[in-house]
């Protein structure tokens, strides 16, 4: 990790310290994604599962489309300190 990357992620996303300003110079980069369900596409391979008699049929000869999408993404820096303490995650990737 280069120096301007580094300074990005000199502060714990959790509890608002400085990394290693507890003593302890590990931390985590933690990449957060949200999905949805591409239902549309779920109940077209899903008929075409049911008309070939197949799922295996159904997935080489389906068109391979995402059955879910992305719908949001964070990457949040969590010291040595906080990676064990119980967090909603979502919570805290919708702050950032």
């Amino acid at each position: 990790m280069k120096e301007e990357e580094l300074r990005e992620c000199a502060v714990c996303d959790i509890c608002n310290e400085k990394i290693g300003s507890g003593g302890n110079i590990n931390f985590y980069r933690v990449n957060v994604k949200s999905y949805v369900f591409n239902l549309n596409e779920m109940q077209r391979q899903d008929g075409l599962a049911m008309f070939l008699g197949s799922p295996a049929l159904a997935r080489v000869m389906g068109s391979d489309e995402d059955m879910a999408k992305l719908t949001d993404e964070n990457t949040i820096t969590v010291c040595a300190d906080c990676i064990t303490a119980p967090v909603l995650l979502t919570a805290l990737s919708e702050d950032l």
